[in-house]
């Protein structure tokens, strides 16, 4: 199956009133429907694993809300709407009620991306510079085959950290220090 499959243009509103049965991952990327295949087990372990680490720090230090696959609307022209893996956003930039809404106009304050087969490097480099250029400070790109994780920040180069490594959670999630192997633990 194709990494993605592109449809016509659609508006915001157009992309949220969808009635999809389909069980691929949709997103809104400059107007297009994207379509994702919906991952595999190893993916899942990845991402419940990685969500686990980040909630219980979250919180334990009470700095947010943790989400998965949740919609955040990052641009509006083009409308751009990115659903990652696992997303942190800080409780200053919460929504008023956020639980309300069908998608966050704002962009996470940490973006997290698990790799899979059908994610071509060019697409997964546009969702970092979508979420770098929309105003997260941290996206992790987290990479089962290779077990390592590469932190990309605004105006900084990327960082890659292997399984052996300890990753931190930087401004955005202060005293955060995770073993990176933990994250592949299935």
């Amino acid at each position: 199956m194709a990494a993605e499959e592109r449809y016509p243009e659609l508006s915001l509103r157009q992309f949220l009133d969808l009635e999809d049965d389909s069980p691929d991952r949709l997103s809104l990327v400059r107007g297009r429907l994207v379509r994702e295949p919906c991952p595999a087990p190893r993916h899942g372990s990845v991402m419940v694993n990685v969500a686990h680490a980040l909630k219980v720090h979250v919180e334990s230090h009470q700095l947010g809300v943790l989400v998965a696959h949740a919609s955040f609307a990052l641009f509006l022209n083009p409308p751009t709407v990115r659903g990652p893996d696992v997303a942190f956003v800080s409780h200053e930039r919460m929504p008023k009620n956020a639980f309300d809404l069908s998608y966050w106009r704002l962009s996470p304050d940490l973006a997290v991306e698990i790799l899979s087969p059908s994610n071509h490097p060019r697409l997964m480099a546009e969702k970092v510079a979508d979420y770098l250029e929309a105003g997260s400070s941290l996206v992790w790109v987290i990479d089962p085959d290779r077990r390592n994780v590469i932190v990309h920040a605004p105006g900084k180069d990327p960082v890659e950290h292997d399984s052996d490594a300890v990753i931190d959670g930087g401004a955005v999630l202060p005293d955060l220090r995770l073993p990176v192997g933990k994250f592949f633990e299935y």
